[in-house]
Parts: C-alpha cells; sequence; structure tokens
C-alpha cells in the first residue's frame, strides 16, 4: 500500500504572471493560472457563464452524410434502432437519441446488450434480431468503432450502419454508412474529448439544424450526466455542455432524474458535478453492473413521477448491492498481492469475481497501490477483464501490442476492456507483464497530489468560495482547487464511518477553526500527532438549510514533512 503521496504545486508561477491578471486578488490568479488561464480577457471569459461556447457539428468528419441519412429515414418513416452501452455514458446517449428522435416523428427503438450474457458493443445475435424486427438504420451510441465484423454482418443483412463514438479508431475501420468519431484521420472539429453522450448530442443537434431549429439544449441534462460519470475532460467545449446540463437538472423538468436526485439524498437546485460523480452516476452504471442496464435507460426516460420514484429505489438497491460486491472483489484480489513486493502491473483473474465490478476493483486497487491494474473474469472459454491505469503508464497502446492474443479490446488511455481466450491467458499475462516491466522500470511508482496553493486559515473566506464557484463545473481537466497549509493544530479527531474508515477532525491556525472530513484516511488516528500539514479542498456544507465552510481533507501528514 502507498503509505505516503508526493505533494506538489500544479503550477510553479513565474514573474509577473499573477500581476497580469488584473482585476483579481493573487489567490484568485493562481486559481486561473493553473488552467492555463494567463491573461484577463481569457479570465473574464472563462468565469462569464452567459458565454456559448458550442461548436458547429458539422465540423464533424461524416456528420452531412449522417444527417442526410438520418432525414431520409424520417421522411420515409423507416425504423430506426439506437444501439447503445450498459454503462452511464452509454445509456444517457441511447435516452438522448431515442428521446430526441421520438420528439422528431421518428419510428426508434433501443438495444442495450446484456453485459453477462453478450458483452460489450455490437453482436450478431443482436442484430439479427433487430434486422428480422424490421429495422433498417442502426446507430451506434458509445461503441461500434471497432466491430469491423460485426457492422459488416449488419450490412450484409440489408441495415445501413451510422456509428457515433469517441474510443480511439482501431486499424481496419467498420463498413458503415458513415463513422463519427473525432478521433478518425480528417477529422477537423476542435473537440476531441466529447463522450459517447456528447456525440450522439451532436449528431441531434445537426438533424435539428437541417429541420431549421435550434440547438436541442433540452436534451443537456443527460449530457452532463453521461459527461461527468466518463470522467471526460470538463474544458472547452465539454464544460459548457455539462454547465448548461447542470442547468437543465436543477430546473427539475425530468421525473426520472428527480427522481434519482431524491434517494441520493440530494435536492433539485442544489446538483453540482460531485453529485453527478458521486450520486447519480453510480446509480446509473449500477444497472448495467448488476443487472440490466434498461432499469436505467427506462428511468431516463420515464414521464410519470410515481413510476420515476420506484424505478429511482430499485436502481438505489441495486447500488447497495454493487458496493457490497465491490468490497466483497476487492478483499479478494488484495489477498493474492504481495504488498512488500508490488510488481508493475498487478494481474488478476478469477472465476470468483462478479463481472459487472471489474472495472471498480480495478479502480480501487489503482488507488491503493499505484499500479496499472488488470481484473479478469475466468468464464468457460473465455476471461472478459477490465484494466486501469496510472498516467504514466497508457493502457490501450500496451493493449494494442498484444492484441494478437485479445479476441477484442477497447478503451482510453487509462482505461480499457477486452476479451481473451483462457488458452492463451497465461501468455497474455507475460506479454503485457514484460511490457510493463520495461515502460515503467525508470519510473518512481509513487502518486502525486497537486495543489494550486500555499495558504494560510485567514485566507478561507466566502469570496473565495464564491470565486470557486465560478470556475464550476469541476471534473476531470478541470479539478477542484485544493490547497496545502502547513503547521495546523488538530483540535479533537474521530473516527466515523463503516469500520472508522473516514476522520471527522476540528483543526486551528491563528485562533480559526475549521470543521474538516477526511475520507478513507481512518488508519492515520493513531499516526497524527498534535500539529500537522493538510492538502485539502474548500466546501460548502448545508445542514438544515444552513452553511458553513468545510475542509475536505485530500491527505494529512504529521507537521514539518513538507520542504519549507
Amino acid at each position: 500500500m502507498i503509505e505516503q503521496k508526493n505533494w506538489r504545486l500544479r503550477v510553479q508561477y513565474e514573474e509577473g504572471q499573477i500581476e497580469r491578471l488584473e482585476g483579481f486578488s493573487p489567490l484568485e490568479a493562481k486559481l486561473l493560472l493553473a488552467r492555463g488561464i494567463q491573461d484577463p480577457q481569457k479570465a473574464w471569459s472563462f468565469i462569464d457563464k452567459d458565454i456559448i461556447t458550442l461548436e458547429n457539428p458539422f465540423d464533424i468528419l461524416g456528420m452531412e452524410v449522417a444527417v442526410d441519412r438520418i432525414l431520409k429515414a424520417l421522411e420515409s418513416s423507416e425504423r430506426i434502432v439506437v444501439y447503445g452501452d450498459y454503462d452511464a455514458d452509454g445509456v444517457t446517449a441511447t435516452a438522448l437519441l431515442l428521446t430526441g428522435l421520438k420528439d422528431l416523428g421518428a419510428d426508434v427503438s433501443t438495444y442495450i446488450p446484456d453485459r453477462f450474457k453478450e458483452g460489450y458493443g455490437l453482436n450478431d445475435k443482436a442484430i439479427e434480431k433487430l434486422a428480422s424486427e424490421g429495422s433498417s438504420l442502426l446507430i451506434t451510441v458509445d461503441c461500434g468503432i471497432r466491430a469491423v465484423d460485426e457492422v459488416g454482418f449488419a450490412v450484409d443483412l440489408g441495415m445501413d450502419v451510422i456509428i457515433t463514438d469517441h474510443h480511439k479508431v482501431g486499424d481496419v475501420i467498420p463498413p458503415a454508412v458513415v463513422i463519427l468519431d473525432p478521433h478518425q484521420d480528417g477529422d477537423l472539429s476542435q473537440n476531441k474529448n466529447l463522450a459517447g453522450v456528447g456525440m450522439a448530442f451532436k449528431l441531434l443537434h445537426g438533424v435539428m439544424i437541417r429541420k431549421g431549429r435550434g440547438a436541442p439544449v433540452e436534451y443537456l441534462d443527460f449530457v452532463a450526466i453521461g459527461s461527468v460519470a466518463d470522467m471526460v475532460h470538463l474544458t472547452g467545449e465539454n464544460r459548457f455542455l455539462v454547465r448548461e446540463g447542470l442547468k437543465r437538472i436543477n430546473l427539475g423538468e425530468r421525473p426520472g432524474i428527480n427522481g434519482l436526485i431524491d434517494v441520493c439524498g440530494y435536492r433539485i437546485g442544489e446538483i453540482d458535478a460531485m453529485k453527478i460523480a458521486f450520486g447519480l452516476g453510480p446509480r446509473i452504471n449500477a444497472a448495467g453492473r448488476i443487472a440490466s442496464a434498461n432499469a436505467a435507460l427506462d428511468l431516463l426516460i420515464e414521464r410519470d413521477d410515481d413510476l420515476a420514484k420506484q424505478r429511482a429505489l430499485d436502481l438505489d438497491g441495486l447500488n447497495k448491492t454493487r458496493q457490497d460486491l465491490t468490497a466483497e472483489t476487492r478483499k479478494l484480489v488484495r489477498d493474492e498481492i504481495d504488498k512488500d513486493d508490488l510488481p508493475p502491473i498487478i494481474l488478476a483473474a478469477s472465476s470468483e469475481y462478479h463481472e459487472g465490478i471489474l472495472g471498480l476493483t480495478a479502480s480501487r486497487i489503482v488507488d491503493e497501490f499505484y499500479r496499472p491494474t488488470i481484473i479478469g473474469r475466468r468464464g468457460e472459454e473465455f476471461t472478459r477483464a477490465s484494466a486501469r491505469s496510472i498516467p504514466e503508464f497508457n493502457i490501450i497502446a500496451a493493449l494494442q501490442r498484444c492484441s494478437h492474443n485479445l479476441v477484442r479490446f477497447g478503451g482510453h488511455d487509462a482505461a480499457a476492456g477486452f476479451t481473451v481466450r483462457n488458452d492463451v491467458l497465461e501468455e497474455f499475462h507475460k506479454e503485457i507483464f514484460q511490457i510493463a516491466e520495461e515502460e515503467l522500470a525508470d519510473v518512481d511508482l509513487v502518486p502525486s497530489l497537486s495543489f494550486e496553493a500555499y495558504v494560510s486559515f485567514s485566507d478561507l473566506d466566502w469570496d473565495l468560495l464564491h470565486f470557486q464557484d465560478k470556475l464550476e463545473p469541476f471534473g476531470f481537466g478541470n479539478p477542484a482547487p485544493s490547497y496545502c497549509t502547513k503547521n495546523v493544530r488538530i483540535q479533537n479527531k474521530r473516527r466515523v464511518g463503516t469500520d472508522g474508515a473516514h476522520l471527522k477532525i476540528t483543526l486551528v491556525q491563528d485562533n480559526r477553526f475549521f470543521d474538516a472530513i477526511a475520507f478513507r484516511l481512518g488508519d492515520r488516528y493513531d499516526s497524527l500527532g498534535d500539529n500537522v500539514d493538510v492538502l485539502f479542498r474548500l466546501e460548502r456544507n448545508v445542514f438544515r438549510g444552513s452553511e458553513s465552510l468545510q475542509l475536505n481533507v485530500l491527505d494529512v501528514r504529521n507537521e514539518g514533512s513538507l520542504a519549507s
């Protein structure tokens, strides 16, 4: 286990940079500089929430062809099927395109494969079923870019296929009518970090433009949920899409999302990106991980308030099951790890693991040991696996090098999934272990926590919090500001949560007191002295309608451990 993390300033500020950001305090300027903003005009644009940053969907390669094909289907009343994925990104993308096309009068249905019976992406049995039901246009969302054989099968059955995806393109392109993927060669669109639901929104936007309508902003609630849950960069256009989507969510217009907000213990009007990341998103993901993703889809498109509440309760129950299974599987994996001699990559495969929580478990192992991790469930003939990685190791590139041993694979630099035959599983493990060993040989595998500025408690006030609000939404690529304060006294502390996993602390410096919560740091209780250095976020705590400032402690160590 990683006992101590490196703390580092996110940006080394150069002389004159802070002063050039006129109109902002030195601390505000540091928060802006940490986001790559160096001049006042860009700074004011960044925090101006009325500025529209919506790129032309027709900048995406193939958009004209895709829109033309959909308009033809609308005009001739063809049967359209939206083929999605079972994670939150895929489910919200499916919901968005379904409701958007229905509002245009389309004859449209959906199909999301069963994680356990079918696996990820397109498959021949599903395609054959859809073709037999009369679907002539198949539109993929959040999948399809590597489904060369499956798309070919659909074409052989007389179907036209439009692929919308945001994953990396393979060496061979599927024989679709058109492919919308920002990673294609020749694609000139600026935003290469759209989620699958973002790509679906772009397609619907293109159709709306050709129909003489404006941007379909009423569907941005789906975009916000899927984008945050899929951890895409919340910068540029994505930040605008999520920001506007949060506004739609907080209007409380969609019963299904309202029901989800309620079971999370949140209130309409107070939803931000963090509440999606830790509340709404995991519950939507739980459906596809434990049962069927259609349960989440049905909730999102539900129009009846009472039914929405019941569907949300069902998802909440699945999420509790997911949490228990993740904890059990994590323990099984941990028991197999030599914690005194950590390997460059952690590999585990067993028939005992639950397939729906492989990725979550891998993420937990990465968080704890800071090693790329691959966890698979071994079936009778195949092992299906999820991989999570660290910035120093590109997991999709590594899988590409091992692709001759894989049935299928796909993903991103930091997260991927694949299927491998059991008879070559050991050979695959040896090969990817060797790759990790070579690439990480000279790397100091210690995680870093970055922060924007050193502060004292006298710097922490409501003005700073209100400025932070202007920088939202926070997420990958635009993290919530964090700070470091040295030599803080612990007034009192106690362990809270299941098995005392967290710390509740009162901290004091220069007669300023702050309540603080330190998640997953309960094991530090006995080792902390009276005075500590803390790395934390400044947050708003709301209790019974009353607001107060609170510190969310990301790490804490005894005073004097930091260089001056």
